[in-house]
C-alpha cells in the first residue's frame, strides 16, 4: 500500500478501487476497438472522407441533369463512411424506423 492510500478511509479506498476497475475497463475497450479498426479492411475510395467532400463539391457545381446520379453516389458514400465507423447515421435510423 502506498502512502496516498494509507491516509484514505476504507470507503475512499473502495471508491478508488472501483474507479481503477472502471479505468481498466475503458482502456481495454479502447484497445479492442483500436485493434479491430486496424484489422478492418480499408474501404478505399468508397469510404474516403476526402472523396466524399470532393463529390459534394462536384454536386454543388453540377447541372440539373447531372445531379441524380451524383446525389445517389453521395448517399451511398455517406452510408459507407458511417459503416466504416460502425455507426448508423441519423437518416438511416429514420428509414429503419419507418419500415
Amino acid at each position: 500500500m502506498n502512502h496516498a492510500h494509507a491516509v484514505l478511509t476504507a470507503e475512499e479506498r473502495a471508491i478508488v478501487a472501483e474507479e481503477e476497475i472502471l479505468l481498466e475497463r475503458a482502456r481495454s475497450t479502447i484497445s479492442r476497438h483500436v485493434e479491430k479498426a486496424a484489422r478492418a479492411p480499408r474501404g478505399g475510395d468508397l469510404r474516403s472522407i476526402d472523396a466524399l467532400r470532393a463529390l459534394r463539391e462536384e454536386a454543388t457545381r453540377a447541372s440539373e441533369d447531372d445531379l441524380p446520379p451524383l446525389l445517389l453516389e453521395l448517399s451511398v458514400r455517406q452510408r459507407n463512411v458511417g459503416a466504416a465507423f460502425g455507426e448508423t447515421l441519423p437518416h438511416a435510423q429514420l428509414e429503419q424506423e419507418r419500415r
